[in-house]
């Protein structure tokens, strides 16, 4: 760490274990699945390498400029930002396709304005674009850590003026935060994940280290600890940060009481890392060198995955992947030398905001925010579900209270031109979810009012749950997803509903995937950690879906059941371009493979051929999506006739191809006679 006053070389080499536990992790390389973690040691160092700098300003001047502090973070860290983003948009804008596109457009200034987690926050949902595919995920740890310098000089200001109760006032709000981070980790996982009060406690940790070791701080203590004893503590710290990188995962509670782990081992390597041997590993020069550059290579280090994980249809190999670091490394040092070493000094004779330097930093600033904006109006493409404020016309469109579940809602479509003639219930996961556009085009606009209620990845089948493979001790996930079943159950035998329609992704959980890259989860009737067997979770389906069946039609319903449509082999969004000013789509085939018929239909035979003989039974109708989009030889991703995209994803359908299935529907499987929907002349039910 370089900076004003005292240079601590086994800071820097901690920015190094830091920095390339994050890459280890986020390139995939066995052994260290928790290696994410080194964003959190990274808070410790801020918190604590800011706070000390606060302190001495104070302790030396009696004063602090805010003026000062600012147009310093404003050197250290947005020109390489600015340099990153810039890079990335010459890069991914003329590659990315569609929801891709628009995600990258809107975290530009996002990022640029310290906002990108609250966006990402924002974005978690049935149709998130895929992290592997957003250039600027990781802007998330940094837009936190401004946030924090954005409120802390002043509530450290406040803390230094009360003096007297400064450490219990600290001491306080380091407890607090960990509180805050194990409510909120357990009420919305992604919200501890992204948003600074749930990190608060992170950077808090710094802070309080700071208070107590900072020269001038009012609440320094000297050390009595001999240099051994230094040493140990420096050597225990370490091992809790090295233990967390190998035994923590994606799936652990954090942030929150398990993150004390990482947290309170950097705490001891900052007060004790100059000691001993591990204070000698982390001087070495190759060590602290990697500290130098570890904020460009944080910046660089995931737009390098992205850009490959777009260009290549299957999963990189560990060779392939551990050439992310020698590139990143590369990228990273021309960032450094060329970019942040010269913004950073101020130059002989700089004015007042700091000369050229500033002054240009401040124009890309500016011109990266505008034209993104620009860009991001430009190609909005279409996306596959209504999005916030889309209007209907002639048909409204609400969120109702979810019963029992306040964090969720019902999406409610209904005719305003005409009197409703039909009620209808749509249950599902976010495959429910992709039929709206659809149901309002076609069903909606001729009458009836229709109900969505679902739940992504959590299958609409009576007393089932989906077994999350992935997150098999993450039972509070499968618990949920029986609650919400529960509640689901009570809503569709309401007598109001004349009728109920059942969607799901089937293959997922009752079709062994064709690759590893293909999702395999299971179905139980509790929450447990054991792997059902796809024998088992077979049987529980066909159960399961006779006794959801037989209740919805002894409660007098008229059954509708979709199956899957079929799953691509990549996402498409890697397959499309979209020109700005432009409203057409193209599909880049090269770029992108597919399932044969052969395969998909192989693949499908189970299920297909379970909700088939449902469709024999009476008052049940089933739908059959692979009778539409495959032909002979080919699952078609784009309309043959007229090239558009039927796809939003790998497996969720656009807007276009909603409509189209359920046009097919009405016209190959009478889906509006079966429904008892009136075959009136529709409503105009477009999208303005």
């Amino acid at each position: 760490m370089k900076g004003q006053g005292q240079y601590f070389k086994h800071i820097d080499g901690l920015r190094a274990v830091a920095v390339l536990g994050v890459l280890l992790a986020h390139y995939g390389i066995p052994g260290v699945p928790g290696g994410f973690l080194g964003v959190d040691v990274f808070f410790v160092i801020s918190g604590y390498l800011i706070t000390r700098l606060i302190i001495q300003e104070k302790g030396r001047t009696g004063t602090f400029s805010y003026r000062r502090f600012y147009i310093r973070r404003f050197r250290r860290l947005l020109p390489a930002a600015l340099f990153l983003i810039g890079l990335c948009f010459l890069v991914f804008y003329p590659v990315l396709g569609t929801a891709n596109l628009s995600s990258f457009l809107r975290s530009i200034p996002l990022s640029i304005l310290s906002l990108a987690n609250i966006g990402f926050y924002r974005e978690v949902g049935y149709f998130d674009t895929a992290a592997e595919f957003k250039p600027l995920l990781h802007m998330w740890s940094l837009s936190v850590e401004e946030q924090f310098y954005l409120i802390w000089p002043t509530v450290l200001l406040a803390v230094l003026w009360v003096r007297r109760f400064g450490t219990g006032v600290l001491i306080a709000l380091f407890v607090v935060g960990v509180l805050v981070a194990q409510i909120t980790v357990n009420k919305d996982p992604s919200a501890a994940y992204f948003l600074l009060p749930a990190r608060a406690f992170e950077l808090l940790a710094g802070a309080l280290l700071a208070a107590f070791l900072a020269p001038l701080s009012p609440y320094a203590r000297p050390s009595t600890l001999s240099e051994k004893t230094r040493g140990y503590l420096a050597l225990a710290g370490i091992v809790m940060i090295g233990l967390s990188f190998a035994l923590m995962t994606e799936e652990s509670r954090l942030p929150g009481l398990l993150s004390l782990v990482p947290v309170l081992g950097t705490v001891l390597v900052i007060a004790f890392g100059a000691s001993g041997v591990v204070g000698k590993v982390l001087s070495l020069r190759p060590v602290v060198w990697i500290g130098l550059i570890s904020y460009s290579l944080y910046l660089f280090h995931w737009p390098v995955q992205v850009y490959f994980a777009y260009r290549m249809p299957i999963e990189p190999s560990i060779w392939l992947r551990l050439s992310f670091f020698p590139i990143s490394i590369a990228l990273a040092a021309i960032s450094y030398y060329l970019v942040e070493e010269r913004f950073r000094k101020p130059a002989p004779g700089d004015s007042r905001f700091g000369n050229i330097p500033f002054l240009a930093t401040t124009a890309g600033f500016a011109a990266l925010v505008g034209f993104s904006t620009y860009s991001l109006f430009l190609s909005t493409p279409p996306s596959a579900v209504l999005p916030k404020g889309t209007k209907v016309t002639n048909v409204s469109y609400a969120k109702l209270p979810y019963p029992g579940e306040p964090e969720h809602v019902i999406y409610r479509f209904e005719p305003t031109d005409r009197p409703v003639s039909r009620k209808i219930l749509l249950l599902g996961d976010s495959h429910a979810h992709h039929l709206h556009i659809g149901f309002i085009q076609e069903i909606v606009s001729r009458g009836a009012l229709v109900d969505s209620a679902e739940l992504p990845a959590c299958p609409p089948l009576f007393g089932v749950s989906r077994f999350y493979v992935g997150e098999k001790i993450r039972k509070d996930r499968q618990q949920n997803c029986l609650n919400n079943i529960q509640n689901k159950e009570a809503l569709a035998l309401q007598p109001e509903y004349d009728a109920v329609v059942i969607s799901a992704r089937w293959y997922s959980m009752l079709e062994e995937p064709p690759t590893s890259r293909f999702e395999r989860d299971k179905l139980t009737t509790r929450a447990q950690d054991e792997i059902p067997s796809l024998e088992d979770t077979r049987d529980l389906f066909e159960s399961s879906l006779a006794e959801t069946v037989s209740k919805l039609k002894r409660a007098g319903k008229r059954v509708v059941i979709f199956s899957q449509v079929p799953s691509l082999g990549s996402d498409l969004t890697q397959c499309q371009s979209l020109f700005p000013g432009s409203d057409t789509t193209t599909i880049r085939k090269n770029r992108c493979y597919s399932l044969t018929a052969e395969e998909m239909q192989k693949r499908a035979a189970y299920t297909d051929g379970v909700l088939a003989e449902f469709g024999k039974k009476e008052g049940v109708l089933t739908v059959l999506p692979m009778d539409l989009f495959c032909d002979e030889n080919t699952c078609h991703f784009t309309d043959p006739d007229t090239g558009i995209a039927l796809y939003q994803d790998d497996n969720h359908l656009s807007e276009f191809g909603s409509h189209k299935l359920i046009k097919w529907a009405i016209e190959q499987r009478d889906l509006l006679e079966f429904l008892e929907v009136p075959n009136l002349e529709k409503g105009m039910a477009k999208i303005n």
